[in-house]
């Protein structure tokens, strides 16, 4: 089962609190390790998913995306080949490199590109058995919208 839990900052310390979510009127309050009230504008729920690192990935985190070809797909491997291989077998040359947004839209999780010519997807499609999938995304989370906007520009 997906965990379902909520980030949030606080609207006294400025610290980030994770955990369930009670909203309010001004914002929410975040029941985990720690209590705090927090700044409606940067509750972001968790994904249920992780990066390369291990760390969550919560609505609003900005993510350095990898695509790297899949040299087994192009070469022509079926799938009870592909089984056999690992990850760093099937990874071939990097073809993009960029920056994207994390956010909710109408009931799904949004990867939204930045200051490159890529579309919108669903976070869904990056995910899964990357030796079976063509381009082979790694991602990273290096920041989040309120913390570090200027990632997003820089780029």
């Amino acid at each position: 089962m997906r965990e379902i839990k909520f980030r949030g900052k606080g609207i006294i310390t400025n610290n980030w609190f994770e955990g369930s979510l009670l909203t309010t009127e001004d914002g929410g309050v975040i029941y985990g390790k720690s209590v705090g009230g927090v700044k409606k504008e940067t509750i972001g729920q968790y994904t249920g998913l992780k990066d390369k690192n291990g760390k969550e990935i919560y609505e609003w985190d900005i993510l350095l995306i990898k695509e790297y070809k899949n040299d087994a797909l192009y070469y022509g491997f079926n799938y009870e080949e592909i089984k056999e291989l690992s990850l760093k077998d099937v990874r071939g040359e990097l073809k993009y490199s960029y920056k994207a947004l994390i956010h909710y839209e109408e009931g799904c999780f949004i990867v939204s590109p930045k200051n490159i010519n890529r579309c919108e997807m669903y976070i869904s499609e990056m995910f899964g058995d990357m030796k079976c999938s063509q381009p082979i995304y790694e991602y990273e989370v290096i920041g989040n919208i309120h913390d570090n906007p200027e990632l997003l520009k820089e780029y």
